[in-house]
């Protein structure tokens, strides 16, 4: 049975052969052999890419899996300049964040609705916030953001900071070593990530654009980090090269 999915790293096995790391809708991430396609007029190379739409169909029990049929059910998306590199950002945080075979068919269509997003011109930088919150929470390691280290609700007048473990931890002064948050913002962004996380229209919440921008970044790029336990991101690196101006990740 043929299943949607999307490329999110593709290299040689040997002369004619790749390996490719697959998202798809039902089964989460998988490991694939694609016999063939390396080959430099192979017609399946031509639609292994990345952001090409794809229905596949494998076989085999094991780990890696051979593939037998892909088609393309639509064209590929067009993204280039930094929206491309956006597309990478997320395919590697997909490939590194991911267990295999682990189905996850919510955050399979949001990640269909970022590059959608990212294709058609809409706000590059609230997309890319918004998938990275979603994943983190489909990964279990959203933290919350109106109760802190302890337990206790988090306090408007109050200020904290994020903690390795994803908490936030109530602070009596700013500190150079961390990142300050007000009780008051956490209070109003957690509003926003409830409703996003629960696939509620952004429109439900009120009078929160100006938190959510000023938050999102921070907060988003803090927890990424701490889920890559120390893994680069050569996505972020080729950004930082072409552009240091960049928005992206």
């Amino acid at each position: 049975m043929f299943e949607a999915s999307y490329i999110l790293h593709r290299r040689p096995f040997s002369d004619t052969s790749l390996l490719l790391d697959v998202f798809t809708y039902q089964h989460g991430k998988v490991g694939l052999v694609a016999k063939g396609g390396y080959k430099a007029k192979s017609s399946k190379s031509a639609i292994l890419q990345a952001f090409q739409p794809l229905l596949i169909d494998w076989v085999g029990k094991s780990d890696l899996k051979t593939l037998t049929q892909a088609e393309p059910p639509s064209a590929q998306l067009e993204l280039t300049g930094q929206r491309q590199f956006a597309g990478l950002y997320i395919n590697e945080l997909l490939y590194k964040l991911l267990a295999p075979e682990e189905p996850m068919p919510a955050l399979f269509s949001a990640y269909v609705e970022c590059l959608s997003g990212l294709s058609e011109g809409e706000d590059m930088s609230q997309m890319l916030r918004d998938f990275e919150l979603i994943l983190l929470a489909e990964l279990g390691l959203l933290p919350s953001f109106d109760i802190d280290w302890q337990g206790k609700v988090i306090q408007s007048e109050s200020n904290y900071y994020l903690s390795a473990d994803s908490t936030f931890v109530l602070t009596q002064e700013n500190s150079r070593s961390y990142v300050v948050f007000s009780g008051q913002d956490l209070l109003a962004y957690s509003s926003r990530v409830q409703a996003l996380v629960s696939n509620k229209s952004a429109n439900q919440v009120n009078d929160l654009k100006a938190v959510y921008q000023t938050l999102n970044k921070k907060v988003s790029y803090m927890l990424i980090d701490q889920a890559l336990q120390g893994a680069k991101l050569r996505s972020r690196e080729l950004i930082k090269q072409f552009s240091k101006y960049t928005t992206v990740g």
